[in-house]
């Protein structure tokens, strides 16, 4: 982990796998949350515990960590410490946080040993309190043989001020070839599926595997796919509040190299005049991905 002045200069915060077993936790992989006395939390796809997941080189199945403005890290919270990885594990997104400081994220794995993606679990939703209480929200592939209800969320979740939970999966959903839904979480656990229509067909124009979503001004919801769209590339969508989902625009529009990118991973941000900006994986004059502006 580490911290860069708007000068450049560098400073190396945290190396993890610091301690024996990488209890520690190992692989950073998304955003960090910074509080006001600059604490900074956030996540560890492995590492935390001294056993080997059975699906990753590095023993551990992850961890939720805090980490102090002087250099002291704590982990919070280590996963697969309940039978079968009940609890989840190997979270490969960052944390969002409520008003009330509690934690809100996802692993990709665990949770379900019946699924139907993956026989390490297709994943859960949890919450973490500011006591160290650990809440499973939500097991995914409850939905019925294919995991209609959506399975392996890559992508973290986002929360309302009503405290309902908003996120999406990389697989399941109502199709055969289901490749990921947008679901909602009520504060008490009762998840509705609010789209699940992409699909894995080539040119298919809803797009394929979400990523993170986040509000517009408008309450909207937006993300990107990573695939899927008229030109089988990625898209950008709008999801209204009951589900109408609207692709406002497919990536690679010139197959000649795609100068407008391909493949969006990571989620959008907002300006205050409600512009969208991303980035795409690939395409672009370099073909080394691009950034990219959406006007409203």
């Amino acid at each position: 982990m580490f911290k860069l002045t708007p000068g450049g200069k560098y400073t190396a915060l945290y190396n993890f796998c610091a301690q024996s077993e990488c209890k520690d936790g190992a692989q950073p992989r998304k955003k960090l949350l910074l509080d006001r006395q600059g604490n900074i939390y956030g996540t560890t796809f492995s590492g935390g515990v001294d056993r080997y997941c059975g699906h990753y080189p590095i023993k551990g199945c992850g961890t939720v960590f805090e980490l102090t403005p002087e250099g002291k890290e704590t982990v919070l919270y280590t996963f697969c410490v309940r039978t079968n990885c009940a609890d989840g594990s190997n979270p490969a997104a960052g944390l969002t946080v409520d008003k009330q400081g509690n934690f809100y994220g996802t692993t990709l794995w665990g949770g379900n040993s019946n699924c139907y993606f993956s026989s390490y679990g297709c994943g859960v939703v949890f919450k973490l309190d500011p006591r160290g209480k650990y809440t499973i929200l939500h097991t995914f592939c409850h939905g019925g043989s294919r995991c209609n209800d959506g399975a392996e969320p890559e992508a973290g979740v986002i929360v309302d001020r009503r405290g309902n939970v908003y996120g999406t999966t990389s697989e399941g959903g109502s199709r055969l070839q289901g490749v990921g839904v947008v679901f909602k979480l009520t504060p008490k656990g009762k998840e509705t599926t609010l789209y699940s229509f992409f699909c894995s067909q080539r040119n298919c124009g809803h797009g394929e595997s979400p990523s993170r979503i986040a509000f517009g001004p408008d309450g909207n919801l937006y993300g990107t796919t990573s695939g899927g769209g008229a030109y089988d590339k990625g898209t950008v969508f709008e999801l209204t509040p009951d589900g109408k989902e609207t692709v406002l625009y497919s990536f690679c529009r010139d197959e000649n190299g795609c100068p407008d990118g391909e493949g969006p991973v990571a989620g959008l941000i907002f300006d205050r005049q409600g512009n969208m900006f991303g980035t795409t994986q690939a395409g672009g004059t370099f073909q080394g991905g691009t950034v990219f502006k959406i006007t409203r």
